[in-house]
């Protein structure tokens, strides 16, 4: 289902063992970020947050397709992985090396998406206080850094002043007020999520789109099938 690297064709044994060699040299002497950028160059897909990974030190030469080299390469890293519409490898996005990974969370969540244009919307259930509890569709969103809701849901929703802060927040049309507080959890796909960071903004700013970012995301291996229309999150530790 991925891309396949570039068969090489009329090249002498010893002259593709030298070439393998180097280049396997070239990997191990960068290290894990060097790797992945080197592996995302000849894929063509996207690569943001290697400078995460600076400090850990390369992998060995795995063999197999290309989907197998990235999974050894991604194997104990948090990130997202997002497929094309033919089912290769879109975008990686490196959130944090082994270390810092949250408590794994098994099985895995495959959640049917809706189609709005280019973004896919899930439908989850927001728990409030005092047991309220709100259905909403929110946009998949791995450029947000948390859970963002309309700030006409804080009272809906029984967000004490208390219990949020005032912030500013950059976003894609620049720096905005929002009010940022821990939600008792979400629900997705029958998996119930304690404890996850929402930022509420003004309506106006929002519109109709509020958002499924990353204080949710980053604790799931995630997969977005866009051609299928599904997401999937999964336990943090590859097979």
């Amino acid at each position: 289902m991925y891309t396949s690297l570039p068969l090489l064709r009329q090249v002498g044994f010893s002259l593709l063992f030298c070439v393998l060699h180097l280049a396997h040299g070239g990997a191990m002497a960068g290290g894990l970020s060097m790797q992945l950028e080197q592996m995302a160059e000849e894929e063509g897909f996207t690569l943001s947050g290697q400078e995460k990974l600076l400090d850990m030190p390369a992998v060995g030469l795995v063999q197999g397709d290309s989907a197998a080299r990235l999974r050894s390469l991604l194997y104990g890293v948090n990130h997202v992985l997002i497929e094309n519409p033919a089912g290769g490898t879109e975008r990686v996005v490196i959130l944090s090396h082994g270390k810092d990974l949250p408590p794994p969370l098994l099985d895995r969540i495959v959640v049917d998406t809706r189609r709005k244009g280019n973004h896919h919307l899930v439908s989850v259930l927001l728990s409030g206080e005092d047991g309220r509890e709100l259905q909403a569709e929110l946009m998949v969103d791995t450029g947000a850094s948390f859970v963002v809701l309309p700030e006409s849901m804080i009272q809906l929703l029984g967000i004490e002043e208390g219990v949020r802060e005032e912030r500013k927040l950059q976003t894609a049309k620049g720096e905005v007020r929002a009010w940022v507080g821990v939600l008792p959890a979400l629900t997705i796909g029958g998996r119930r999520i304690e404890e996850v960071t929402v930022a509420f903004i003004a309506d106006s700013l929002l519109g109709d789109n509020p958002l499924l970012g990353m204080s949710v995301l980053r604790r799931f291996q995630m997969t977005l099938d866009d051609a299928g229309n599904r997401l999937i999150l999964g336990d943090q530790d590859l097979e």
